[in-house]
């Protein structure tokens, strides 16, 4: 297994093991900040390294689905951003992206 692959399994366990621990009601949407590091519009996916977002996950580089695959339009890797997540039953998704001015 490789190591990028190993981390997305860890990144994911992790925010798995965090989901219980948030004390905000599910559906409640977060700000994050971060940078763009993988994009799959296919799969509705990007892929965050973001800073701590309280009550709901530490610092980490993580894959989200988003609920609209039309926020994905004009982002790109490497592009900082701020964003809002949410959980989603057992996952978190992304419901907004804002791409910081260059």
């Amino acid at each position: 297994m490789g190591s990028a692959r190993r981390w997305q399994l860890t990144a994911i366990a992790v925010s798995i093991a965090l989901f219980g621990c948030g004390g905000e009601p599910p559906g409640s949407a977060k700000p994050g900040h971060g940078v763009v590091r993988g994009l799959d519009a296919q799969a509705a996916v990007v892929t965050i390294e973001h800073g701590a977002i309280p009550d709901l996950m530490m610092a980490m580089t993580m894959p989200f689905p988003v609920d609209d695959p039309a926020i994905l339009e004009g982002v790109a890797i490497g592009d900082e951003i701020d964003f809002l997540v949410k959980r989603d039953g057992e996952r978190f998704v992304v419901t907004q992206i804002r791409p910081k001015l260059k």
